[in-house]
């Protein structure tokens, strides 16, 4: 045997290595592929005649893996999210995972206001549930600005509480694009699923929160201007 196909022999088995070394299945596997390619090569051409034993082993395993690497990058390629899906991932949506993502908004629809048109209105009956796409709102309060609402913040959340009307006016302060959710909708995409509800209830219960802070935060101001004034 010449030392260049012990050398082969070397490096194949450092490729192993290197994958069990790996956290991720995906690298083991392509670790694992690349150091059969290398066996393969060694059992046809380091002897006379091909060593049987790890040739059909590691071909064996060329073809496990190989299939393995190829479905796994097709999974992936797959749950790939757009730019629209990105957005509410990094925004509204951090704690879905790509596959919710995608599967919500698929239950929802797009919409768009003109400028100082209403997205919410004091008194009326709404269930539906919009995140900002592009564009600013304005949340004003018995004719009193309390805050806005920028791209990636959601707006109608009260339905989700249980109350029948809302209470504050959510106004365009230029063009905006949203997606819009239904109640019924959102009771059709969680069905009896409750990791579904949790991931939901997690993402508005942090924009509640969110959002109750910086209206409180404008009233104490424009308590105070009153006040000076």
């Amino acid at each position: 045997m010449s030392g260049f196909w012990a050398n082969v022999a070397q490096f194949a088995y450092f490729f192993m290595f290197l994958g069990l070394l790996c956290p991720s299945i995906h690298l083991l596997r392509k670790f694992f592929l690349a150091g059969s390619v290398l066996a393969v090569l060694f059992a046809l051409k380091a002897e006379a005649q091909p060593l049987w034993v790890p040739l059909a082993w590691h071909g064996a395993f060329i073809l496990l893996n190989g299939i393995q690497v190829t479905r796994d990058s097709f999974r992936r390629h797959q749950q790939k999210l757009d730019p629209m899906e990105q957005f509410l991932k990094d925004t509204a949506f951090q704690q879905f995972s790509n596959e919710e993502v995608r599967s919500f908004i698929r239950h929802g629809m797009e919409g768009k206001a003109e400028p100082e048109g209403y997205l919410a209105r004091t008194g009326e009956a709404s269930q539906d549930i919009c995140c900002i796409l592009q564009g600013t709102a304005e949340i004003f309060e018995n004719g009193v600005k309390i805050g806005e609402v920028a791209a990636g913040r959601l707006i109608g959340m009260h339905c989700l509480l249980g109350e029948a009307t809302v209470y504050y006016d959510v106004i365009a302060k230029t063009e905006v694009s949203a997606m819009v959710w239904t109640l019924t909708a959102i009771h059709d995409w969680v069905g009896k699923d409750t990791k579904r509800l949790a991931a939901l209830q997690g993402v508005m219960g942090a924009q509640i929160v969110e959002q109750i802070a910086a209206e409180n935060a404008a009233k104490r101001m424009v308590r105070t201007e009153e006040d000076a004034a």
